[in-house]
């Protein structure tokens, strides 16, 4: 069932890829996809885990009018992407120092390059972000130089040994109503072949947030990511009041793909001013 305020659906993904090794931006084999390593002092650190992204094509015409200045939407296959991402927070660290312990986030991503030194640079850009503590929203927004928003959320997942997929479902709540994201693990992907979808999303590693004094960049650092194919994937999200009634058309259609990760230890950079204001 499909409304013009929500988006609701039904997806299997059956993407064929595995590990991701971010260390540089070049493909460096048919398993590994890289980023920079990070020189920069981490502005944070923390562990990413049961991870789901949805991902679902938009129209690049939009996507054109919001990325921000100095920055493009990266196309796969001639087409603009944006992707629902949810995910588990834990052990947030400031500098070494412990922030919060354990919480949800829910948001809406685009996948954006920068031009830089006669190639690109590739990220993501979060058009909205919510998280389920006010304490950790605080922090979030400052330390990323970046609105993250505080919403009423749950977390349901199965506990399974590490080498089977998880079953996860996520839950917020906008106004009275409760969204939901509902995820059946399937089978571990066995590896990531260049140009694929799941090698475009997860090659981009840096973040850019937009505030009053212009756009920024933080590289995120991970060792290699585990990826899980999808056996059913429903998620039913009032897509309107939380991202915008712009991406609801987009929201509202089947996703071009969805897949999962147990997660992996991270480390974001300190923003740096790449285009002021």
């Amino acid at each position: 069932m499909q409304s013009t305020n929500h988006g609701q659906t039904d997806a299997v993904n059956s993407a064929s890829a595995s590990r991701l090794s971010r260390r540089s931006h070049r493909v460096d084999s048919d398993s590994t996809i890289a980023v920079p390593p990070n020189s920069a002092r981490a502005n944070f650190t923390a562990r990413f885990s049961e991870m789901v992204l949805i991902n679902f094509e938009a129209d690049k015409r939009l996507l054109k009018k919001i990325v921000p200045k100095g920055l493009e939407p990266d196309l796969y296959q001639g087409s603009a992407h944006i992707s629902l991402v949810a995910k588990r927070i834990r052990n947030l660290k400031c500098c070494g120092f412990p922030i919060s312990r354990d919480f949800a986030s829910v948001g809406l991503q685009l996948y954006v390059r920068e031009p830089h030194l006669g190639s690109y640079r590739y990220g993501t850009f979060f058009l909205k972000h919510y998280v389920q503590r006010s304490i950790a929203a605080w922090i979030m927004s400052r330390l990323t130089q970046s609105e993250v928003l505080q919403m009423p959320m749950k977390l349901q997942t199965s506990k399974l040994p590490v080498n089977r997929p998880p079953d996860i479902e996520y839950q917020w709540k906008v106004r009275d109503r409760w969204n939901d994201i509902r995820i059946r693990g399937r089978s571990r992907v066995k590896d990531i072949r260049p140009g694929s979808k799941i090698e475009f999303i997860l090659r981009h590693a840096d973040r850019y947030v937009v505030n009053e004094k212009g756009v920024w960049r933080s590289e995120l650092t991970t060792p290699e990511w585990v990826i899980w194919d999808v056996a059913q994937a429903k998620f039913d999200c009032d897509v309107e009041r939380l991202f915008g009634s712009q991406f609801v058309k987009a929201m509202s259609h089947r996703p071009a793909s969805v897949f999962l990760s147990r997660g992996n230890e991270v480390s974001l950079s300190r923003p740096e001013l790449v285009e002021p204001v």
